[in-house]
């Protein structure tokens, strides 16, 4: 989902700054970003100024894309505490961004990170509003590897996961999903017209379920030591106002360990099973920023995903570090048909550099090699895992 950061040069023809242009943005990208800053703020009800140890760092974004072409945006990240936190209590996050495209599309987001009561709850997810082009690649781990076609939706997109902290490192609690796929607009007698994929006529999302976290990181953005459980099991169902019935159950399990002084090495370890019958948009994925970084995201796709990955991250100064990365992992329609010829693998290597030396936040620039499929680059704020 996260756009792969290649900067290319500005087009004559790039228009957006025209009075069509302009006023299509306004009505398009600007409300949706007005409106998470008012949701955020009534959602913590607490005032900017009351926050404490505010950070706040602005960067411009630019990148190209064959999907997207020329795109230009802002993207912001806010750390604080609560005005009742400790000093060295868990700190928040904020991070707002946008973007306008040469096609036009819309890329509107707001994640939020709140751990109020020195972290004694935490509340994360997501708030956003898309318009943008995604591609499919097929289904299962035998795909062909020269096929891909793109589809356009335009949607928002929320997510809430509200936890209760018992015996200071575990975290239960609820965990909500909503998208709505409301323009879906599928390539012209494509594959997913043709085969009729279920999915392709888009719809509503609203996933329902449970979340538990066991946490002993030192750090939350960028971790020495301890280790990191996330797990959750959700379902969708046309009761629950989805247009689609199916369930998930995933975990992911990261640990980390400081080899030497500045030099740690991490690795993540993660799998996600489905049942019944999800849009293909929803199955359990590999690719991306933080998923075998290398692969485009969605580039395998089923009801079953495994995946491993290890990092070699090394600090060279205050500012700068670097990392080494590698994974393996794959997808199936189910346990039976796992099998080791269906691996497929990536490796790659980054450059770090922090933007906040309290909370020990980094921006991460990577280079990620999907072997047999070629590579790509990405750019954003904090690490895959």
């Amino acid at each position: 989902m996260r756009a792969n950061f290649l900067v290319n040069s500005l087009s004559t023809k790039f228009d957006l700054f025209s009075t069509y242009k302009l006023q299509y943005t306004l009505k398009g990208f600007l409300k949706p970003i007005l409106f998470l800053i008012v949701a955020s703020l009534c959602f913590t009800k607490t005032s900017y100024g009351q926050l404490k140890d505010k950070k706040l760092l602005v960067l411009p974004v630019a990148f190209y894309l064959p999907e997207t072409k020329i795109a230009l945006g802002a993207a912001g990240l806010l750390s604080f505490r609560f005005p009742s936190d400790s000093a060295n209590s868990r700190p928040s996050q904020l991070q707002l961004g946008g973007v306008y495209t040469q096609r036009n599309q819309i890329l509107s987001y707001m994640f939020y990170q709140f751990y109020p009561n020195n972290g004694k709850y935490q509340v994360t997810g997501e708030l956003g509003f898309y318009k943008y082009v995604f591609r499919y690649f097929g289904i299962g781990p035998e795909i062909d590897k020269d096929f891909q076609e793109s589809y356009e939706v335009t949607f928002p997109r929320f997510r809430l996961n509200a936890l209760k902290q018992y015996n200071k490192v575990h975290y239960l609690g609820l965990k909500i999903g909503f998208d709505s796929f409301n323009r879906f607009e599928p390539a012209k007698n494509g594959a997913l017209i043709n085969e009729q994929i279920n999915g392709v006529q888009g719809g509503r999302i609203v996933e329902f379920g449970v979340g538990y976290q066991l946490d002993k990181r030192n750090n939350i953005f960028y971790p020495t030591k301890g280790m990191f459980l996330d797990a959750f099991a959700v379902i969708a169902n046309k009761g629950l106002l989805s247009d689609y019935n199916y369930g998930r159950v995933s975990a992911k399990y990261s640990m980390y360990k400081e080899l030497a002084t500045e030099t740690v090495v991490g690795l993540n370890v993660q799998h996600e099973t489905q049942f019944g019958n999800p849009p293909f948009y929803q199955m359990a994925l590999l690719g991306g920023s933080k998923h075998l970084r290398g692969y485009f995201e969605g580039r395998y796709r089923d009801l079953n995903q495994s995946m491993v990955q290890a990092e070699f991250r090394k600090r060279l100064g205050k500012r700068f570090g670097f990392a080494l990365f590698s994974g393996l992992g794959l997808v199936s329609p189910d346990f039976e048909h796992y099998a080791l010829n269906s691996i497929v693998s990536s490796a790659g290597g980054g450059i770090r550099f922090r933007v906040n030396q309290k909370e020990k936040i980094n921006i991460r620039f990577d280079y990620g090699y999907g072997f047999g499929h070629g590579g790509n680059f990405y750019f954003t704020f904090s690490e895959a895992f």
